[in-house]
């Protein structure tokens, strides 16, 4: 494979490291990103994270509406890669361009597949609290996340990660087996594809903001991996006199003793932290924004508002 001829495709800031070191380790001919969009009450057009990195690196960047038209088409054909690198890029791409390539599009996916198809598998995985994920390298079909894997490699989690977080290091795991997978494809001049196992297939779904509403009636620990799951998207919040509530970092504790209140009642413990009851076990809130103010600390905020103090969330 000649090195030169690679087109990269990814757009938020957790794709940059797979562009960066994609970028050390072969010369990448041109980035598709996601067009810039006005942001602000200035409306100044605000880049992707990966439209920055093409520009700080002088790598010719491009950023349709749309891969369907004839003008981009006419695009990739001039370029002529040999592969194309997917990494959550967000347009869709259409089947002319996934057969152009002679070693196809290969797509970085944040999950062990066939498990978590689909547009929130971190957030998911996070949510339904597994303690071992993974990432794969797919070489991408017409079908959603159903294309023949090429590299995997799986991820202990520690419980602490949010959904941000644990996309960064599950793309950046991505970005070096994709590496190691272009090296061996370089050397082979082709590459070993594996079937997935689709009647093992699970899939997941994209999140509202009303997802972020918290449930006083689940566990602590499912609200506090809901927290962790929705950071920093759609955000986590209750509602307290009429504003809503914020909860930013938590963690659940499973002491009950001397809890004081129904679910959702706000209480302290002797060290003056602030703790919400729940239906099983209290979530423990460290930092919390209180709508119209900024974020603060439990501390900061029992300053302010020690009346929340006995008062239940809803």
């Amino acid at each position: 494979m000649r090195q030169e001829r690679i087109i990269f495709m990814g757009t938020p800031d957790f794709a940059v490291p797979v562009l960066e070191k994609l970028y050390r380790a072969h010369d990448v001919s041109a980035v598709f990103t996601a067009p810039s969009s006005k942001a602000g009450r200035s409306q100044k057009l605000k880049h992707t994270p990966v439209h920055e990195c093409a520009v700080d690196l002088g790598i010719p960047l491009y950023h349709p509406t749309s891969l369907k038209t004839d003008e981009v088409a006419s695009v990739i054909q001039h370029l002529n890669p040999e592969v194309i690198v997917v990494a959550a890029y967000g347009l869709f791409i259409p089947s002319n361009i996934l057969e152009y390539p002679r070693l196809g599009c290969w797509n970085i996916h944040p999950s062990l597949l066939p498990k978590l198809r689909g547009a929130s598998p971190v957030v998911t995985s996070i949510l339904n609290r597994d303690a071992t994920t993974g990432v794969s390298v797919i070489r991408l079909d017409a079908n959603m996340d159903s294309g023949p894997i090429l590299s995997q490699r799986s991820y202990q989690v520690d419980f602490t990660e949010t959904a941000h977080s644990l996309s960064m290091d599950l793309f950046n795991l991505g970005a070096s087996i994709l590496i190691e997978t272009l090296q061996t494809a370089e050397e082979r001049g082709s590459v070993l594809l594996f079937e997935q196992t689709h009647s093992d297939a699970t899939y997941t779904t994209k999140q509202s903001k009303q997802d972020g509403l918290i449930n006083w009636s689940s566990t602590s620990l499912e609200i506090e991996a809901q927290i962790r799951a929705f950071t920093p998207w759609p955000g986590s919040y209750t509602h307290w006199n009429t504003k809503t509530l914020k909860i930013l970092e938590a963690a659940s504790s499973s002491d009950t003793s001397n809890v004081l209140g129904p679910i959702g009642s706000v209480i302290t413990d002797p060290d003056r932290n602030m703790k919400i009851v729940t239906s099983s076990g209290l979530l423990q809130v460290n930092i919390l924004q209180l709508e119209g103010k900024k974020s603060m600390t439990t501390t900061q905020f029992l300053l302010g508002y020690p009346q929340i103090i006995g008062s239940q969330l809803s």
